[in-house]
């Protein structure tokens, strides 16, 4: 295919949203494909009732400012429910421009830079495959990777993308959904304990002594038993809470059991962790006790520990391991080949 296109859900507003852009800005009906504006040097505010048909802006400078904040590529918008949804229709490596840089500190060694390019653009190519919605690949946040347009790209990180162009990681000649997150504390964990569904087989645990300087690497958290009700009860009817369990695997947490004056109510480690608000809880890898009235969690790493560690991809990178090197020690069995572009 040529260079491939991604499609990034990057604002919903209820608000009229501005676009501008320099050069010729034009705007189109996306279904009927009819010119409805074409201008030089200007700026098109768009309330939800004037886009009761889905519109495409672009421009002759090959960019668009959204509400101030600037993307390579065009914008389509789209009323939904009558909000209105922005979605930034960009190529995948000017895309990956962004990410990378939003991902991974662009002062880190380029092989890390590159492992990071190349995991972000299997990430984005496997969801561009999936097509999970009918408006846009993925979108601009955790959900999937932070993505925060032309005001986060960085020389060093834009050429990890450009040395790496096109590259991306396969499994039995298919994408691999290549996740990735900032430390594992020491191991990372199989796929399969995380989330449910299928097993994948490159998302094995890898033992990794190369995150120790990481400053996530060890953490401690304290919280009140009030916190912890406020936090639970914010996603879950909750009674008063009784005890708080946990079931590990390779010492990481793949299960909470919450019991309360109501019954119990069993969740996922990785549901437990995203309740808390700011990172609290970093990673599912710690121990929890009780001390006094409170709840001190122990813990090590940053993130899910599914698939490369970032900060061990830094470490195996200082030691001179090249990044497809780093890539193939993360994801098991995966082969680096280049989508035709």
């Amino acid at each position: 295919r040529e260079s491939a296109y991604i499609k990034v859900f990057v604002l919903k507003s209820q608000e009229p949203v501005s676009v501008a852009a320099l050069g010729t800005i034009r705007v189109s009906n996306l279904k009927t494909r009819s010119i409805d504006y074409e201008r030089t040097d200007s700026k098109v505010v768009f309330s939800a009732d004037k886009v009761m048909t889905p519109v495409l802006v672009e421009s002759t400078s090959n960019w668009v400012e959204i509400n101030g904040v600037r993307y390579r590529g065009m914008a389509e918008l789209h009323n939904v429910m009558g909000s209105i949804s922005v979605i930034n229709v960009v190529r995948l490596d000017d895309y990956l421009f962004s990410v990378v840089p939003s991902e991974m500190s662009p002062s880190w060694p380029a092989e890390a830079l590159k492992a990071q390019a190349v995991a972000a653009r299997t990430y984005a190519y496997y969801h561009i495959l999936k097509k999970r919605s009918d408006l846009y690949d993925l979108d601009a946040t955790t959900n999937f990777q932070v993505y925060k347009g032309v005001a986060a790209e960085k020389a060093e990180s834009t050429k990890a993308v450009t040395e790496t162009a096109g590259q991306i990681m396969t499994y039995e000649n298919k994408p691999v959904l290549a996740f990735f997150h900032s430390t594992c504390g020491g191991a990372t964990i199989d796929g399969k304990y995380v989330w449910s569904g299928e097993d994948l087989p490159y998302l094995r645990e890898v033992r990794c002594p190369y995150c120790a300087k990481s400053p996530y690497y060890r953490w401690e958290e304290s919280l009140s038993m009030p916190e912890l009700k406020r936090c639970i009860s914010a996603r879950y009817n909750v009674g008063q809470i009784q005890g708080i369990s946990f079931d590990r695997f390779h010492g990481r947490v793949i299960d909470a059991t919450i019991r309360h004056r109501n019954g119990t109510l069993k969740i996922s480690g990785n549901d437990f962790r995203q309740m808390f608000p700011e990172k609290r809880i970093k990673s599912m890898y710690f121990s929890a006790a009780k001390k006094g009235k409170n709840f001190l969690f122990e813990g090590r790493g940053w993130g899910h520990g599914v698939g490369m560690c970032q900060y061990g991809a830094k470490g195996l990178a200082d030691k001179g391991a090249e990044y497809k090197k780093i890539l193939q020690y993360y994801y098991r069995g995966v082969s680096i080949d280049t989508i035709s572009r």
